[in-house]
């Protein structure tokens, strides 16, 4: 009998997506509707969550199934979330690990939980998984796969990609995060220059490098500077161009930064296509 284990294809696919995501909110219904066919599943919740509190606080989320939005779930859950004992549990525990329900919560307490008991069947998204992602400024992202009363119990396959999935769906997290903290406040796009998964670079008003982390050094030549140039002088956007080595997918914002004042304006993020 031959292993049930998804190709590559599917799955580079959604990482694809996921890079999509980090720069633009509207690509979340592609990507999470490409992870629910790949991996079987009836939606995923997404939570932005800051603990920096004496209580945990919802700060945002997407609510998702087979791409589309779940506004009303969205609302209903937070108005639960208070009583998510899932989300303070997982708090205390190492981040990117995949866990069931069964695995925080004993029957009892699934039992008289509201949003176990209620809300989320309602919505047939009981059988959920649940992960903590280390997101942006010392957040909390919290990602909770689902799959409907008419989809079974889940695959190893599919538990085997969704795990391989966590660090990218954290990635796209914390880099829109950023770029909306950036929009907001300016100083915060510097971040990026942190994030060892992603090529950021600040340009002058001339297209000259005034910074760059090492992910973005090791594809920034005549070319790729070229075309980040071009996508500068027509007010910023997305581009694919080819380097010297490698096809890049280059994101530029004009943006002011409190860090760079003096001399830059423009914020460049460099994801390379594989």
């Amino acid at each position: 009998m031959t292993a049930d284990v998804p190709s590559a294809d599917p799955f580079e696919r959604i990482v694809a997506a996921l890079h999509e995501a980090a720069f633009d909110d509207g690509a979340w219904l592609r990507a999470t509707a490409l992870i629910d066919d790949a991996c079987g599943m009836g939606g995923s919740q997404l939570c932005v969550v800051d603990a920096r509190g004496e209580e945990p606080e919802y700060r945002f989320g997407w609510f998702h199934r087979h791409g589309r939005a779940l506004a009303e779930l969205e609302q209903a859950y937070i108005g639960h979330f208070p009583q998510d004992e899932r989300i303070r549990r997982l708090l205390s525990m190492p981040a990117g690990t995949l866990l069931a329900n069964a695995d925080l919560l004993d029957e009892r307490e699934i039992a008289s939980s509201p949003l176990h008991r209620d809300l989320l069947p309602r919505w047939d998204a009981a059988n959920q998984l649940v992960a903590r992602l280390d997101g942006a400024a010392g957040e909390h992202v919290f990602w909770l796969p689902t799959r409907t009363s008419g989809q079974g119990e889940w695959r190893p396959t599919h538990l085997r990609t969704l795990r391989g999935l966590l660090p990218h769906v954290a990635h796209a997290v914390r880099c829109g995060q950023a770029l909306r903290q950036a929009a907001a406040k300016g100083q915060a796009f510097a971040a990026l220059l942190d994030d060892a998964q992603v090529g950021s670079v600040f340009l002058d008003r001339n297209g000259t490098v005034v910074e760059a982390n090492s992910q973005a050094r090791r594809h920034l030549d005549r070319d790729v500077l070229a075309a980040l140039g071009d996508v500068l002088d027509a007010g910023g956007g997305t581009a694919v161009v080819a380097g010297r080595t490698s096809r890049l997918k280059v994101h530029v914002r004009r943006i002011e930064t409190a860090r760079f004042a003096a001399e830059a304006t423009v914020a460049a993020l460099i994801v390379e296509v594989p």
